[in-house]
């Protein structure tokens, strides 16, 4: 899933990428086993910079459905 976003401040499409981390999947998925564990779906990491504006941001948009989803905690 590769969503490149624009930028969040300024629209514009002229995004750096600054830092590219080790595609991971989302936190706080807990899972029953250590197989499962290793099943779940990695996402790419990767801070970018807007050339126009200088917004730091992630350079993906995430899936917030599927990143809290099955989320455990909730505040009460």
């Amino acid at each position: 899933m590769k969503n490149v976003s624009p930028c969040r401040l300024c629209h514009s499409k002229l995004i750096e990428v600054l830092w590219q981390l080790k595609a991971c999947p989302y936190g706080d998925l807990f899972k029953n086993s250590l197989s499962e564990a290793m099943e779940i779906e990695s996402h790419a990491i990767a801070l970018a910079r807007c050339s126009d504006c200088g917004l730091i941001q992630l350079e993906e948009v995430t899936d917030i459905k599927g990143q809290y989803d099955d989320y455990i905690y909730q505040t009460k």
